[in-house]
């Protein structure tokens, strides 16, 4: 109701009177209601805040469309309680039923709950993490009916928040020196490997580009401060890597590092300073100076040997002949590098030789190879050509080192020895067909001999018969001396201790003697 009241004043009479007008406004109290929450309601919709209101028992009232973002879900009014989270936990991970969130608290005790913060999470397994803010609702007798909760979304700052702690844990334990400077190239930071390494601690927001002593290039050339590449870095925005410079430490000692510059720039592009970091080399120069010793010993002793070596790349390619090399073929190494031995091999045994280094290459297997070579005056020698692969610590093929042993005499000889040993063959079959036909020349006079034995056995020594089988017996034993002489004419002909004459012989005779035999 509306109390409205006037004082009416008559001149001509020493009371007064008042006017009273009461009106009944609980429809327009209803409707400024309505427009106001209407109000209050849009405002809350417009805002990028999850904003939700509950009930004094915790029943969700009304919520906006970040509050249905933030639960990802559908949110049900007079249903769900105290929070659109669909799953709670506690900052260390332990789950927070929603009775016992800081909206639920605020509530049931009538307090306000700030600072705290919670994980939400989403049906999709997505987690953001939330900080909420409560502000109770009063009725007109100042009651409170319920709550306006705001939840502000701070997983991005969380996120920040812990990447800049990995940053900065990062930048203090890295093995490598770090230091980072302001656009204006002025030290702002650096981690104690820098320190180390720089052996001074230089003042930050004082001194500038670099915090050793002194800088040197490779060749010995003072390299100013203010020549720094960090300047470059900072004027162009573009990285420099793995320059190498001398760093002069107060004592005068020089260490080689290895430095890389990178700009730092803001969400807009610019540049805002420039982070560096170093490491040292000098192990790495100490075991290069001692490669580069080693590899000279080695080229020195393959200069100095009289086989012919060579290397090869992992690919094949020739990359070095010793001088003997050289010498062999009348050519320069720059004619023979790569696959360009293959002009001085025997075009018969080119297309095997490049298949089976091919080979080789593709397998990894140690290569080994018989072909001939030609000379400087266009002979071509056997070699035997052997190469093994030379590996890194992970196996890898770094290169080929082979050499080529020149065996044309090893080569005459076994086919010199191979021919003898046919000549043996052929000489002993020839052997055993002589013994053989001896035998059986020797066995022939036997059987007369034999057979006149029998005669004079039977006859008791007297007869004719028996001179006759004495005549026989006499002309096989003659037979049989000289089957032995000539035996023995064959031996002296073998050692050259015989000259052989021709003579006429009648051939009656031999067939009389060969039918009697």
């Amino acid at each position: 109701m509306l109390l409205n009241a006037r004082r009416i004043h008559d001149p001509q009479r020493k009371s007064e009177r008042i006017l009273l007008a009461i009106e009944d406004i609980t429809e327009r109290r209803q409707v400024e209601e309505t427009v106001r929450e209407s109000r209050f309601r849009e405002m809350i919709d417009a805002l990028p805040a999850a904003i939700y209101t509950t009930d004094a028992k915790g029943r969700l009232t009304h919520f906006n469309p970040a509050a249905v973002e933030v639960s990802g879900r559908t949110l049900e009014l007079g249903t769900d309680r105290w929070c659109v989270g669909w799953k709670l936990y506690r900052p260390d991970g332990t789950p927070l039923p929603h009775e016992e969130t800081s909206m639920a608290i605020a509530l049931k005790e009538g307090r306000d709950i700030r600072g705290e913060q919670v994980i939400a999470e989403r049906p999709d397994g997505a987690r953001r993490w939330l900080e909420p803010y409560l502000t109770p609702l009063r009725d007109a007798e100042g009651r409170v009916i319920g709550r306006i909760h705001m939840l502000v979304d701070i997983t991005e700052r969380k996120a920040a928040r812990e990447s800049e702690e990995r940053y900065r844990t990062l930048f203090a334990s890295a093995p490598m020196a770090v230091f980072v400077c302001d656009r204006n190239a002025v030290i702002q930071q650096y981690n104690h490997r820098a320190v180390e390494l720089w052996g001074r601690e230089p003042t930050c927001g004082v001194e500038k580009h670099c915090g050793s002593t002194r800088l040197w290039l490779p060749d010995g050339t003072l390299l100013p401060h203010d020549q720094s590449p960090v300047l470059d870095a900072l004027r162009t925005g573009v990285p420099a890597h793995n320059v190498e410079v001398f760093i002069e430490r107060p004592d005068g000692s020089r260490l080689p590092v290895l430095v890389n510059f990178a700009a730092i720039k803001n969400a807009w592009g610019e540049v805002t300073g420039a982070i560096t970091s170093f490491i040292d080399i000098t192990e790495r120069k100490r075991a290069e100076e001692e490669l580069r010793q080693a590899e000279k010993r080695l080229r020195f002793v393959m200069d100095s040997m009289p086989q012919k070596i060579f290397t090869a790349k992992p690919n094949g390619d020739v990359d070095y002949f010793n001088p003997i090399w050289t010498e062999f073929t009348g050519l320069t190494f720059e004619h023979i590098r790569d696959w360009g031995c293959t002009q001085f091999i025997h075009p018969d045994d080119v297309a095997e030789n490049v298949r089976v280094w091919q080979q080789s290459i593709d397998t990894g297997e140690p290569f080994q190879f018989e072909h001939r070579f030609r000379r400087a005056d266009g002979e071509y020698r056997w070699h035997l050509s052997r190469a093994v692969p030379m590996r890194d610590a992970e196996g890898r093929i770094v290169m080929w080192i082979g050499s080529n042993t020149d065996i044309h005499e090893q080569r005459q000889t076994a086919n010199r020895l191979r021919l003898l040993a046919a000549d043996l063959v052929e000489s002993d079959r020839r052997k055993n067909e002589f013994l053989a036909m001896l035998a059986h020349e020797l066995r022939n006079p036997l059987a007369p001999i034999r057979n006149a034995l029998q005669v004079m056995r039977l006859t008791d020594g007297n007869g004719d018969a028996v001179d006759s089988a004495f005549e026989m017996m006499d002309r096989q034993v003659g037979q049989m001396v000289r089957l032995v002489d000539d035996l023995l004419d064959v031996s002296r002909i073998s050692r050259g201790k015989i000259e052989l004459r021709k003579e006429r012989v009648e051939l009656a005779s031999i067939v009389y003697h060969a039918v009697e035999a």
